[in-house]
């Protein structure tokens, strides 16, 4: 049998919610492929549907979730969203801020493109391929390998009117080679359609950044950093809800509070969350319906805006769940924009002393007010003298300021990559970051 067509099941569940209030469906069809080092190949695959009922309250949510789709399971889960909604509204002192979903406006388009038609079938085999020609390219090397590819449809039937149906494919792959420690690298990379990454040109890129030459722990403190498309891509993302959130920004929580219209980059820096742009994973409608659009945050070198979702200000299309919830505001279609330097050895060329980070690992918040989050780059990290690389670094702790490494950057090349992850917060979301390599003066220090 079928599955039930979200926006139907949407619809139906959405009779059992009493009151104002909305339905998100989404269903997640995804294949996994695993090449553990010296292990066997896994596979497997993931069909599910998750409904998730929120009741609104005065401003105040109550939320459920149930995988169970009958009707007595939905009007059970429906229940409990809206006993938790009326208990919370009665507990406050006052109106909440979380926002409902806005009215329908005419006709809405909400188009995702649908994805990729062969990646939606979420077909091990496709995997496999990306995995064993990964395998085959890193020759007599060990090689370790993780894929992901599928497509997430979803749907939002509010008590507003508001309905909204979309459905986005991604593929991610990430190699890991060489004989571990000092001695290894990893490069990853991501599309709309699996047939859009090449497994052995991502291993073949993986074995390039390998460290060669002496071992010897780099200089702590800051200094000239060289980064891969990876590791930008690992400090944009943190980023999102590090710097840009804008309602933590509202509350005076950020380091970009009252700084809207001033510098915070370097002037060669642009930087937009664009779920439009070619090369990055579509998505037309945020976790409360609002429509998204390409939105700059840095033009120029200067900051021209913050994602919002509606409890600080008018929502940019940036809610990570319905009406805000518990969670801020945040981007997930970074775009960076590229410069004209060739590759990263070009970049590695202008560096008297400094280092070639090609990941960063576990990067995290630790201090919002100061714009800092903490990480480790784990492998694949070499020093630089005189405008080339002159040995390995081994596993190097950083101090990153975002914020400082976009007003430090010196040049970015001209390609790009797009680098993500099927997940977000543990959930099924795939999102990715599409950006050069850059060389940057400042924000990374490296610590004891």
């Amino acid at each position: 049998m079928s599955p039930t067509p979200p926006a139907e099941l949407a619809a139906r569940a959405l009779d059992a919610l009493d009151g104002d209030g909305w339905v998100t469906v989404l269903h997640d069809r995804s294949a996994h492929v695993t090449l553990p080092r010296g292990g066997q190949l896994r596979t497997g695959t993931v069909d599910r549907t998750e409904v998730t009922f929120t009741a609104w309250r005065d401003g105040h949510l109550g939320t459920a979730t149930t995988s169970a789709l009958e009707g007595a399971a939905l009007a059970s889960a429906a229940r409990r969203a809206i006993r938790t909604a009326d208990a919370v509204a009665a507990a406050a002192d006052g109106p909440g801020d979380a926002t409902p979903p806005p009215e329908p406006a005419g006709p809405v388009d909400a188009d995702d493109g649908d994805g990729d038609e062969e990646t939606a079938t979420a077909d091990p085999a496709l995997g496999l391929r990306a995995v064993l020609a990964a395998q085959a390219a890193a020759g007599a090397t060990h090689v370790a390998a993780t894929w992901t590819h599928g497509a997430l449809s979803h749907a939002l039937a509010a008590s507003t009117g508001l309905v909204l149906t979309g459905r986005t494919t991604d593929a991610h792959l990430r190699v890991r080679v060489g004989a571990g420690g000092v001695r290894a690298a990893a490069a990853a990379e991501s599309a709309r359609a699996a047939s859009g990454i090449d497994g052995a040109a991502v291993a073949r890129r993986a074995l390039a950044w390998v460290p060669t030459g002496e071992w010897r722990d780099p200089t702590p403190g800051e200094q000239t950093i060289v980064l891969a498309p990876e590791a930008v891509a690992a400090i944009l993302d943190v980023a999102g809800p590090l710097v840009f959130d804008g309602l933590a920004a509202a509350d005076g929580r950020t380091r970009v509070d009252a700084r809207l219209g001033t510098p915070v980059g370097a002037p060669g820096v642009d930087l937009a969350d664009d779920p439009s742009a070619a090369g990055t994973l579509t998505r037309a409608f945020d976790a409360s319906g609002v429509l998204k659009r390409r939105l700059e945050i840095v033009r120029a070198g200067t900051l021209a805006s913050l994602v919002h979702d509606g409890r600080s200000r008018t929502s940019t299309g940036h809610a990570t769940a319905p009406g805000g919830g518990s969670r801020g505001p945040r981007p997930t279609n970074l775009v960076l924009g590229a410069g004209d330097a060739a590759d990263l050895e070009a970049l590695v060329e202008g560096v008297e002393v400094g280092l070639l980070v090609t990941g960063i690992s576990d990067l995290r918040p630790i201090n919002a007010e100061l714009g800092l989050a903490y990480g480790l780059a784990p492998e694949g990290t070499s020093r630089i003298a005189d405008g080339r690389i002159v040995g390995a670094a081994g596993s190097v702790p950083l101090l990153v300021s975002p914020l400082d490494v976009l007003a430090g950057v010196e040049a970015l090349t001209a390609g790009r990559t797009l680098v993500g992850t099927p997940e977000l917060d543990g959930a099924r979301f795939g999102h990715a970051v599409l950006t050069p390599g850059l060389r940057t003066l400042g924000g990374i220090t490296v610590t004891d």
